[in-house]
């Protein structure tokens, strides 16, 4: 698929079969049919901050998507800080299937000062889940911002596990994604100490994969739970047998329901051996009914038909 983007950033599929993309340096959401046209949901080139009705609304470079999978889409952007203006540096905006755009008024807002990485919907959980800094929230439908976990959370002395030779620190400085299972299951990807965590419903943190310190090219990077290994992990998507699907540097891997970590490979030729598929993604979606991964990679949006041989 090729749109004329300027460093999109985030992704995402709704339950139509619609992607939208975080048209990151063009200020604008868009749109992309089933059958591949682009167009411009809302906003235009010129960034702002006004709400309203397609190209009246404007964004200051959006970088988030996540979807309620009908009708709502929720997107992270940025405010210009000044003097008069310090913070929040980060909003929430929701967007319907017209382009109507509104700014969410959340509270506290000083939340909203620390830099927001993600945001994930969840119409099970009845709410909208976010990382900030090390910290996971929940967003209620009152508006109000919770926090689920605490700042040592994800402490090895806290999860019963040994950090020495897995992570490279005793804590992260920051976690970079949430996403929510069909089973209501929330997941966090641990980019700094690259691995994953399962948060309970009681904000505990399981280990679930990675983390281990990766040494050298000639290292094995796939194996299982402490032995599986990430080099600079990016976006993730979830399918419904809880399969995950990594953005790792220039690789996407696979990390099964066990945590077992593997390398997707590719067979460009029949009678070609398998290769690992070299492509640098930022975020990924997943369309299960067609076993379909799109990535989002530079400024262009790759299908990948994970029953075939190679990406289109």
């Amino acid at each position: 698929m090729n749109a004329r983007f300027n460093q999109p950033k985030g992704l995402v599929l709704d339950n139509q079969g619609i992607l939208y993309v975080a048209d990151t340096e063009n200020h604008v959401i868009r749109k992309i049919s089933p059958e591949g046209e682009v167009t411009t949901l809302a906003g235009t080139a010129s960034e702002g901050d006004a709400d309203g009705v397609g190209k009246e609304a404007r964004f200051r470079r959006p970088y988030c998507l996540s979807s309620d999978g009908l009708n709502r889409l929720f997107v992270l952007d940025r405010l210009a800080a000044s003097e008069t203006n310090p913070g929040p540096l980060q909003r929430i905006r929701q967007i319907d299937t017209q382009g109507t755009v509104v700014t969410l008024g959340l509270e506290p807002v000083g939340i909203l000062n620390k830099f927001i990485y993600d945001i994930q919907y969840s119409a099970k959980l009845s709410g909208l889940y976010m990382i900030a800094g090390i910290d996971v929230y929940k967003v209620e439908k009152n508006k109000y911002i919770s926090k689920i976990t605490s700042s040592e959370t994800f402490n090895p002395d806290n999860t019963g596990i040994y950090w020495g030779g897995r992570f490279d620190a005793p804590q992260p400085t920051y976690l970079s994604e949430v996403r929510v299972n069909s089973s209501d299951e929330i997941f966090v990807q641990d980019a700094d100490r690259r691995a994953f965590w399962k948060i309970t419903p009681d904000g505990q943190a399981i280990f679930f994969a990675g983390g281990m310190i990766y040494r050298d090219e000639d290292y094995e990077p796939d194996g299982c739970e402490k032995f599986a290994k990430f080099f600079a992990l990016f976006g993730f998507a979830i399918d419904a047998q809880n399969n995950f699907y990594v953005a790792d540097l220039n690789m996407l891997r696979k990390v099964t329901p066990d945590g077992c970590a593997k390398t997707l490979k590719i067979q460009e030729k029949e009678g070609d051996p398998p290769i690992p598929l070299a492509i640098r993604a930022y975020d990924l979606a997943l369309d299960e009914a067609k076993n379909i991964l799109y990535i989002l990679s530079e400024n262009k949006v790759y299908k990948l038909d994970l029953s075939a041989r190679a990406p289109s």
